[in-house]
C-alpha cells in the first residue's frame, strides 16, 4: 500500500530528498516526512488559496430571488 502524499509549505530553508527548498516553496512529500518537518518547525500545512467564483457574475440575467414564506396552520 502506497503512503499518502501531502502538500506542505516550507517555513525555513530545508533539504528534502536531496533537494534544497527555500522559504515559501510548496512541496509534496510523504505524510511521515510532513509530520517530521512540521514538528521541527521547518514547514506548515499547505492550504490552497480560496477562489472567489462570484467574480464576473452578472446578476442582471439571473432569476429574481424568491423569499420563503411560513406555512400557515389550518384551524
Amino acid at each position: 500500500m502506497a503512503e499518502q502524499r501531502v502538500k506542505i509549505e516550507v517555513v525555513a530553508g530545508v533539504g528534502i530528498a536531496g533537494v534544497a527548498h527555500a522559504k515559501g516553496d510548496v512541496v509534496e512529500v510523504s505524510q511521515t516526512d510532513a509530520l517530521q518537518l512540521i514538528a521541527m518547525g521547518k514547514a506548515k500545512g499547505y492550504e490552497a488559496p480560496k477562489v472567489d467564483r462570484s467574480i464576473g457574475l452578472d446578476t442582471q440575467d439571473a432569476a429574481p430571488l424568491v423569499k420563503r414564506t411560513r406555512k400557515t396552520k389550518d384551524k
